[in-house]
């Protein structure tokens, strides 16, 4: 710790202890008339570490949020996926002719069908431009609603989108009603559950015949690991 003396006259900082001032030459008066100013330097950088190591616990905890959880893709298996194609295009064709359809599909089907996809898909791996790279992807169904789970990435980076929502057709557009969305570990609240879903709709956008056939769809009925979908008038 030192002391600093303050010129009375001239209002120089004397960084040494005397009677007279070092910048004007006049006499700074008796102990008892100088302007004392101690400055603790430990204070200072124990408040300056204090800051870092907070910073460093809230970068810790977000990056700990937003870590990948683990995402379970389905496995590639060309049956069960050509037997979910076969019903998507059944579906597609009797929408295109007027007419009306119906098919049931389960999970093991629909995931099967997304690692196929994804496995046979050039480059789905890598990142272009903003578009992510896909590792991969996973479908849940219950009664009261659809999950979906997304594993992408941009270079060394990646990250988990998850979803969950109520899906509606009918007005020639499916849509899923947002419930609860996260990235990773994250909750992502309101308006910002949109923008995971869009996440998701941008990594499974290429798989056109699919979406045509959720677009055409009138009616939906969900179950514990399945879902039937209809066109016209069939009934669900």
């Amino acid at each position: 710790m030192s002391v600093e003396l303050v010129c009375p006259h001239c209002g120089h900082v004397n960084r040494s202890v005397g009677v007279f001032c070092a910048q004007c030459g006049q006499r700074m008066g008796t102990p008892e008339m100088r302007r004392r100013r101690e400055r603790a330097a430990a204070p200072g950088a124990a408040g300056s570490v204090l800051r870092l190591l907070l910073l460093l616990a809230v970068a810790s905890a977000v990056g700990l949020l937003l870590w990948p959880a683990t995402v379970t893709p389905g496995t590639a298996d060309e049956t069960l996926a050509g037997a979910c194609q076969s019903k998507v295009a059944g579906l597609l064709a009797a929408a295109r002719a007027g007419g009306s359809a119906a098919a049931q599909f389960s999970e093991e089907e629909v995931n099967a069908l997304l690692a196929t996809r994804l496995a046979r898909t050039q480059g789905a791996d890598r990142a272009e431009g903003l578009r992510l790279a896909l590792h991969a992807l996973r479908v849940d169904v219950a009664r009261d609603g659809v999950s979906a789970a997304v594993l992408a990435g941009h270079g060394p980076i990646r990250l988990s989108y998850f979803v969950r929502g109520t899906p509606e057709v009918g007005g020639g557009a499916f849509r899923l009603r947002v419930r609860s969305a996260r990235v990773g570990h994250l909750p992502f609240p309101g308006p910002l559950a949109g923008w995971v879903g869009g996440k998701i709709a941008q990594v499974v956008g290429e798989m056109e015949n699919e979406r045509g056939a959720l677009d055409a769809a009138t009616r939906i009925e969900l179950e514990a690991g399945g879902f039937r979908l209809a066109t016209g008038q069939a009934s669900p």
